[in-house]
């Protein structure tokens, strides 16, 4: 993984927590349960795209078909 694609990881692992965050205390200020859900969802996507391993790029060589 480059430079630039660790640097863009941790920007959208840091506006996913953010985001998290922000709509937990509007969730529980206001007591909207949406927002308390929302809080949920993207906090599970940070720890989704935290914990996930990068996949590398697989050059696979084409097979000829096979004649029978």
């Amino acid at each position: 993984m480059n430079q630039e694609a660790r640097i863009l990881r941790w920007v959208i692992l840091a506006a996913l927590m953010l985001t998290a965050m922000l709509l937990y205390v509007s969730g529980f200020g206001l007591g909207a349960m949406t927002l308390i859900v929302l809080g949920a969802a993207f906090e599970m996507g940070f720890w989704v795209y935290l914990l996930r391993t990068p996949r590398q790029r697989r050059h696979r060589k084409m097979r000829e078909p096979s004649h029978r």
